[in-house]
């Protein structure tokens, strides 16, 4: 049994599944480093929002330069437990972080059984705003939701068949903005690029929808610890459903997916994701503004360099900060029995910048995913991987890498965010305080 992991195409054995994970065993982490590792790796990522960035935490977490101190924590812990997968009890429950890439992704392409994505925390999460996302579904009904999303999505397709729809929204939408641009400028322009991309030119003014997602997604950071407002939820979905009801073609939620009801169901997620799409777009003209090779390879590279550009920004800060499965039965490994219902978390951040897999992990350099060799690495997931990996991907680089090239076309300078090109970036970026200006002396 194989499956595609990869932009290569490369196929990967899948573990047999009565042993769905195999290498180093668990071991169990002592009654003190798991509070270390629970305080100082968990708990800075919950209190910047999992699900919607909070902008004070935000900005604490890239003063106090957050990451990289959860990676040094992880990094002695590495060294203490001879580099063996991490068993926390926390409670009741059981905890389990990776620390190598083939072990991660031995449990992602062991997705959804025995290992399911839709684990305990997301689906309380995603409840609030996305019940029935194909991310918070277990059972049978996931494989049709899947499907669904692979079909609006083109998934496996560079070209998505609205293409050139979707380049031409972008570009109107996003060219010609303010000579000084802030997050919040961009993400105005972006958000109705958004809209019109998944519901339809009819949504391009409907702000209203986004503060309602928004609101939603602002109670989602808090999962099953605050009660779900059925009103304001109920009334976000029936203005989904009535775009669904008079889809437009050329529009994600148009796509030929079933009935409309069904694709109403996938569309919060589509718009959710694509709020982390426009966080990678503003870091990476951030990243261009201060490295010459990047902004020239941005407004000649064409498509290649640009959704290349899109994969290094989420290798350097992926906007899922943990990849969550649980176990759906008891799990022997070696000497150690995960019970069902253990917690495998995968720290993207930390498995992204290992040392062992890049000379320069810190630095930005984008030519690995056009060369063929970030898709040999099992560490990098910026869209997860195995039968749960992110179904937008292709989509993702084609809309992302245009923007890009839209935005490329003028020079930008920094204001708020000033790195040294080809040096060493910090782990923690707050995207809301990046501002930049465009350069009018070129």
């Amino acid at each position: 049994m194989t499956a595609r992991v990869g932009d290569s195409g490369t196929r990967r054995s899948v573990p047999p599944a009565g042993v769905p994970v195999e290498g180093r065993p668990p071991r169990l982490v002592m009654r003190g480093d798991a509070a270390r590792i629970v305080l100082g790796v968990f708990a800075p990522m919950i209190a910047q929002g999992v699900i919607l960035r909070r902008r004070g935490m935000s900005a604490l977490a890239e003063r106090l330069d957050a990451d990289r101190r959860a990676a040094t924590r992880l990094d002695r812990m590495r060294e203490r437990y001879g580099g063996h997968p991490l068993l926390i009890a926390v409670g009741r429950r059981r905890l389990l972080i990776p620390l190598d890439g083939h072990t991660a992704r031995q449990v992602l392409m062991a997705t959804p059984e025995p290992f399911t994505a839709a684990s305990r925390e997301k689906r309380a999460a995603l409840n609030h705003f996305e019940p029935d996302a194909v991310l918070a579904t277990p059972g049978p009904l996931r494989a049709e939701r899947r499907a669904l999303n692979e079909r609006a999505l083109c998934t496996g397709r560079a070209e998505h068949d609205h293409a050139h729809r979707f380049r031409t929204v972008i570009a109107a939408e996003l060219d010609g903005l303010p000579a000084h641009l802030t997050w919040d400028v961009f993400n105005d322009a972006w958000q109705r690029a958004v809209r019109r991309i998944v519901l339809g030119d009819a949504a391009a003014d409907d702000t209203a929808l986004t503060d309602d997602l928004t609101r939603l997604r602002h109670d989602a950071n808090w999962a099953y610890a605050r009660p779900r407002r059925s009103a304001l939820r109920e009334r976000f979905q029936a203005r989904l459903a009535a775009y669904a009801e008079s889809a437009e073609p050329g529009s994600l939620i148009g796509m030929e997916t079933g009935s409309p009801a069904a694709a109403a169901g996938q569309a919060p997620h589509w718009l959710f994701a694509y709020d982390a799409v426009g966080i990678t777009i503003f870091r990476t003209l951030a990243i261009a503004a201060t490295h010459p090779d990047v902004a020239t390879g941005l407004r000649h590279g064409g498509d290649a360099y640009a959704r290349a550009c899109v994969h290094e920004t989420l290798r350097l800060w992926p906007t899922t900060l943990v990849i969550l499965r649980d176990a759906t039965r008891r799990i022997q490994w070696d000497d150690t029995a995960l019970p069902a219902g253990t917690t495998v978390a995968l720290l993207s951040a930390w498995l992204h910048r290992n040392p062992d897999h890049r000379l320069r992990p810190d630095a930005y350099d984008p030519a690995p995913w056009m060369n063929g060799d970030a898709a040999t690495d099992e560490a990098l997931l910026p869209f997860s991987a195995g039968p749960a990996r992110c179904p937008g991907e292709d989509l993702v680089g084609l809309t992302a890498g245009h923007a890009l090239q839209v935005l490329g076309r003028q020079p930008w300078r920094p204001v708020s965010h000033h790195f040294a090109p080809g040096g060493d970036l910090p782990a923690t970026f707050d995207h809301y305080r990046v501002t930049l200006r465009r350069d009018t002396s070129r």
